[in-house]
This record gives structure tokens, C-alpha cells and sequence, in this order.
């Protein structure tokens, strides 16, 4: 696969969106792939590469967030590893709670590093223009989740906290 197309495809998607603090969405997507490299190549894993840590990172939120279809991943080299972690780190809104999502993403390791490197972005709190009570229950809901998928909380523990969090 060429990272080449890869880039375009985000560009094409994302080139106009902003995130919650007004920033270019596309910073987030290559923050999260540059730390979800790091992570890989910190903790090594038998399942996956570095490249394909980044990769995923940069297209982690394109299936969730855009009109982009699974066949586009595929016409541009995406492979069965790399579109079925993108789909285990895509929410299912309207399907499911928040913790039953963050739970399917930990069954697939290449997802969850990803995942983990997206909440680390997502709880950077120098990204939002303002703080309020929203953002607190926000970052309780990605901080809990981020213990949880580095296995420092148990499924219990987190179930309990996040019980009313959708």
C-alpha cells in the first residue's frame, strides 16, 4: 500500500474539518499516528508493524466521521489487517454504549494501540478553547477507557464507571 494514497484520501476527506477547539482535524489524525507508531515500535507486537500502526492511525476516524466506504480502503491497498482494525476502532453510534465499543476495540491489538493513542490526543486538554463540565465528563469517559485498554482497570471497574456514559 502506498502511503502516498493513503495522505490523499485523508486530504480528501478531512481537508475542511476542524476538531472540538477549532483546530485541523488533520493534526489529530497524524498526531495519533505518529504516537500509535511510537507505541508500537516501544512495545513490540508479533501481530503488527510500526507502518501499520501509523497507517491505521491516520485513517482511524474515516469510516465514523466520513462518507468513506470500506471499498475505497480496499482500492487504495488497505489489507484484511489493516480494514479490520479501522472497523474495530470505528463506534457504532447508534448501535452501541460506549464501553461495549471500547471493549471490541481491545480484541483487536493493532486497534487498540491506536485507540490508545487516539484518547491520549483526545485528553489533551490544550486542544480545546474552553473547559467546562462536558469536557470533564468527556475526559473522565476517555481517561477510564485509556486505563482500561493499557489493562491497568478491569472490565468491572470500568463498567462501573461508565455505566451511564453513552
Amino acid at each position: 500500500m502506498e502511503m502516498q494514497a493513503v495522505k490523499e484520501l485523508v486530504n480528501k476527506y478531512f481537508c475542511n474539518s476542524v476538531d472540538k477547539g477549532g483546530n485541523q482535524y488533520q493534526q489529530h489524525l497524524y498526531t495519533v499516528a505518529e504516537r500509535a507508531k511510537e507505541l508500537a515500535n516501544k512495545y513490540p507486537n508479533s501481530s503488527f508493524e510500526a507502518n501499520e500502526a501509523y497507517t491505521v492511525g491516520l485513517l482511524h476516524d474515516i469510516l465514523e466521521d466520513t462518507d468513506c466506504t470500506e471499498q475505497e480502503l480496499i482500492d487504495i491497498g488497505c489489507n484484511d489487517k489493516i480494514l479490520n482494525a479501522i472497523k474495530a476502532i470505528t463506534r457504532r453510534k447508534d448501535e452501541e454504549h460506549y464501553f461495549d465499543f471500547i471493549k471490541r476495540v481491545s480484541e483487536n491489538e493493532l486497534a487498540k494501540t491506536v485507540k490508545i493513542a487516539d484518547l491520549e490526543n483526545n485528553m489533551d486538554i490544550t486542544r480545546l478553547n474552553e473547559f467546562g463540565e462536558h469536557e470533564m465528563k468527556r475526559l473522565k469517559k476517555y481517561w477510564y477507557s485509556w486505563k482500561f485498554l493499557r489493562g491497568e482497570l478491569s472490565k468491572a471497574q470500568v463498567n462501573k464507571e461508565l455505566e451511564f456514559v453513552q
